[in-house]
């Protein structure tokens, strides 16, 4: 028996979904679990499900490499960002640094068992010092909410090429 052109596309699509959810899923546990951090249970649910969402970003990057190779010329030239594809690259390239940052920064305070703070007084802004990890959490998390909303209606049907 073979498969069908469209069997294969509804089962890559079903992956994407389920890559989809977990991303969703995995980074709402660890926001959860360190919204609510109680001892050593919340930090280990919070490092199991940063981990996790970790690789669902590789395998999420994965799933979108004709698209990422398509759109990675275009990031680097600064006069396509005011048209569609211009946008997207850059949107895609923020949501890689964001990712990135958060996850570099959650494997470094784990390491290092200690928090690392932005000291921002240094460079002349009259803040007090952030954190790290919980800074750029936060700005993912808002970059993220907005680009799941803007994106919600494809996000069930998107396909894999």
């Amino acid at each position: 028996m073979t498969v069908t052109a469209d069997e294969r596309r509804a089962r890559y699509g079903l992956r994407r979904w389920l890559v989809h959810l977990g991303l969703i899923v995995s980074f709402g546990l660890a926001l959860i679990a360190s919204i609510g951090r109680s001892g050593l249970t919340g930090l280990t649910l919070h490092v199991v499900a940063g981990g996790c969402f970790a690789g669902l970003v590789v395998v999420h990057l994965v799933q979108r490499r004709r698209t990422l190779r398509g759109l990675a010329p275009d990031l680097a030239r600064p006069a396509t960002w005011r048209r569609q594809r211009g946008r997207l690259a850059l949107s895609a390239g923020v949501l890689v640094f964001l990712a990135s940052n958060v996850i570099v920064s959650g494997v470094v305070d784990w390491i290092t068992g200690r928090s690392v703070m932005l000291p921002l007084a240094t460079i002349g802004l009259p803040l007090p010092s952030l954190n790290w990890h919980t800074t750029t959490s936060l700005i993912l998390v808002i970059y993220l909410v907005v680009h799941v909303l803007r994106r919600r209606a494809r996000l069930r049907h998107s396909q894999i090429r």
